[in-house]
C-alpha cells in the first residue's frame, strides 16, 4: 500500500478543503495501529483500512462495489462498515472506508478496472457507474463532497475548531466548445436544408443561401456572441469569480464528429471575436487525440501558433477520456487544467465532487499537477435522446440544472457547464436558448443569497 501514500495524504487534504490543516488528526491505519496510537493523543480520528489497497485485491473485478451500497449517517458509501467506536483519549475510530470510497470516485477506478465496458465511443458510460446505480439511477449527488463534509463535524465534535462555510461558488465556469464555428454548405446541402426548413418547421430561410455564396455576416453557428455577451453581463451580478472558456478544434484532419476549420480563412477573424468578446482559449482535443499523445501535442502547438500565446486549458472532444492514465498525456502536453471530466449521457458529478481536483493515476497512485474540473452539466446531455443520453423535456431539465446548483452552492464548489455553439436553433423543442437564459438568472438568484 505504500505507493499510495501520498494520494491517501492528499484525499484526506482535499475533503477537509478550508481545514486542511486538521489533516494531522486523520489518520488510515489498521485497528491494532490505532488502539496502540489513541493512547498517546487525543482527539483523534482513525479511518479503519478496508483492504481496498492491499496487494492481490486493488485493482480486480472483486475489488469493485456491490450494490446496493451501505449507509452511514445516510450517506452511500462503498467501502467498510457503516459503524465507528469511541477509543482512548477521546480519539474515534471510522469504520466505513471514506479514503476508498473518495479514491474510486475521484479517481475513475471502476473504468480502470472494467476497461472492458465502453460505449461506441470508448468511454464509459454513466449508467454503469456504480454513483448512478446506486443513487437511483441519478448523478445529482456529490458524494465525495459529503464524505468531506461528515469527517468535518466528526472533527468537531471531537473539539476541534473548524471552518464552516456558508453557501457560494468557488467558481463559475461558463464553457463552449466551438465544434463548427461556420457550415460550408455545397449547392445541393443549401437547397435540402433550406427546403426541410420551409416543409417542416414553415420557415423560410436564407442562411444556407448566404453561407453558400461566401457570405458569413448572418451565422447561426455564432451563438458564442449571444452568450459572451450575457456571461459578461451575467459576471456584474454574480459575486463569486466568473470566467468564460472557448475550446477550438485544430486538427487537420477530418475524424468521427469532426469537419476540420482551422485553416480556414474566417478562422482568424472568429478567434479574434472570441477573445474579444472575453473569451479564453483552450485546446478542444480531436476525437483521434483521446487514443494518440502525438495528435494533442500537435493539436497544440498548431492552436498556439495561430494565438501567439501557449494554451493551458484543454477538453475532449465527445468528451472521450479512454484510460484514466491517459490524463499523463495531457499533462506532458503543458496543459495545466483540464474540462472533460463529465458523463455525456448523464449530467451531474461524475468525479463525486464539485472541487477542482488533481489528477490521481488509479493504476499506480501517483498524484500529478494537472487539475480536474468536473464537468457538471452539458447541454446536449439533457435533451438527447434515451436509452444514451437524458431525453428531457424543458422544465425536468430546469429541475435537474437546479438540484446540481443547488448542490454546489451548498458545497462551495465550482460551477462546470458547456453549452456548445450552434445549439440554439430556432426548431420546434430546442429549449437550450431558454434554458441557458434560465440557468444564468437562477446562478445570478443563488450568489445572491444569503
Amino acid at each position: 500500500m505504500r505507493q499510495f501514500n501520498q494520494a491517501i495524504r492528499y484525499v484526506i487534504s482535499f475533503l477537509l478543503q478550508e481545514n486542511a490543516e486538521l489533516g494531522e488528526n486523520v489518520h488510515y491505519v489498521t485497528r491494532e495501529k490505532a488502539i496502540t496510537d489513541s493512547c498517546k493523543r487525543s482527539k483523534q480520528i482513525y479511518i479503519l483500512q478496508s483492504g481496498f489497497f492491499d496487494d492481490g485485491y486493488y485493482g480486480t473485478e472483486a475489488s469493485l462495489p456491490q450494490i446496493p451500497v451501505q449507509l452511514y449517517e445516510g450517506i452511500r458509501f462503498l467501502y467498510g462498515e457503516a459503524k465507528e467506536e469511541l477509543l482512548e483519549g477521546g480519539s474515534l475510530l471510522i469504520h466505513m472506508d471514506i479514503i476508498a470510497s473518495a479514491f474510486f470516485f475521484l479517481t475513475r477506478y471502476e473504468e480502470l478496472v472494467r476497461f472492458d465496458v465502453r460505449d461506441q465511443h470508448g468511454r464509459y458510460p454513466a449508467r454503469n457507474s456504480i454513483a448512478y446505480l446506486s443513487g437511483g439511477k441519478k448523478l445529482t449527488e456529490p458524494l465525495v463532497d459529503e464524505y468531506g463534509k461528515l469527517l468535518c463535524k466528526k472533527l468537531e465534535t471531537l473539539g476541534h475548531q473548524v471552518k464552516n462555510s456558508v453557501g457560494g461558488f468557488s467558481k463559475v465556469w461558463f464553457t463552449h466548445d466551438i465544434d463548427t464555428p461556420f457550415i460550408s454548405y455545397s449547392f445541393k446541402d443549401m437547397i435540402k436544408t433550406i427546403g426541410k426548413a420551409f416543409l417542416y418547421n414553415h420557415r423560410l430561410i436564407f442562411d444556407p443561401f448566404l453561407n453558400w455564396v461566401g457570405y458569413y455576416r448572418i451565422n447561426p453557428q455564432a451563438s458564442w456572441n449571444y452568450m459572451l455577451n450575457a456571461e459578461k453581463k451575467a459576471a456584474r451580478e454574480i459575486k463569486f469569480p466568473v470566467e468564460s472558456v472557448c475550446f477550438i478544434i485544430s486538427t487537420e484532419r477530418r475524424d468521427v464528429g469532426t469537419i476540420p476549420y482551422i485553416n480556414d480563412k474566417k478562422i482568424p477573424s472568429i478567434l479574434e471575436e472570441l477573445c474579444t468578446g472575453g473569451a479564453v482559449l483552450g485546446l478542444h482535443t480531436s476525437y483521434a487525440g483521446a487514443e494518440d499523445e502525438k495528435c494533442i501535442h500537435a493539436e497544440k502547438e498548431k492552436l498556439e501558433s495561430m494565438l501567439g500565446h501557449e494554451i493551458s486549458f484543454q477538453r475532449n472532444h465527445y468528451l472521450r477520456q479512454l484510460h484514466p492514465s491517459d490524463m499523463k498525456w495531457y499533462e506532458a502536453a503543458g496543459f495545466t487544467d483540464d474540462f472533460t471530466m463529465g458523463y455525456a449521457g448523464v449530467a451531474g458529478f461524475k468525479l463525486g465532487t464539485c472541487h477542482p481536483v488533481r489528477f490521481i493515476d488509479p493504476a499506480d497512485g501517483s498524484l500529478h499537477d494537472i487539475i480536474l474540473h468536473p464537468l457538471l452539466i452539458m447541454d446536449g446531455s439533457l435533451s438527447g435522446a434515451t436509452p444514451y443520453q437524458m431525453g428531457l423535456d424543458f422544465e425536468h431539465a430546469k429541475a435537474v440544472c437546479k438540484e446540481i446548483f443547488n448542490q454546489v452552492w451548498r458545497h462551495h464548489g465550482e460551477i462546470n457547464v458547456l453549452f456548445h455553439n450552434g445549439m440554439f436553433k430556432n426548431i420546434p423543442g430546442n429549449y437550450h436558448k431558454e434554458l441557458y437564459d434560465w440557468m444564468l438568472e437562477y446562478i445570478i438568484k443563488l450568489s445572491k443569497t444569503e
